[in-house]
């Protein structure tokens, strides 16, 4: 499952973001910080999650900080 991530809201809470980044797809912190500063300039990008971690419960999360970003299905080539 792939999380697209295209900007944020207003509010955005940009600490919180970087901890999630870190926790989420185990970012270091200077990575976490490039990444929350990414959506903070409105850029999109997209991160792969794990087998066992819920899209559902991490795209909640994101938005609930004022990210902006959606779950979407890998794509498969045959």
């Amino acid at each position: 499952m792939l999380i697209e991530f295209c900007g944020c809201r207003k509010g955005f809470a940009k600490i919180s973001s970087t901890h999630m980044f870190r926790t989420y797809f185990s970012l270091g912190l200077k990575q976490a910080k490039e990444t929350t500063d990414k959506l903070l300039d409105g850029e999109c990008f997209t991160f792969s999650l794990g087998e066992s971690q819920d899209a559902e419960e991490v795209v909640d999360a994101f938005l609930k900080i004022g990210a902006i970003c959606f779950a979407k299905q890998d794509e498969v080539s045959i």
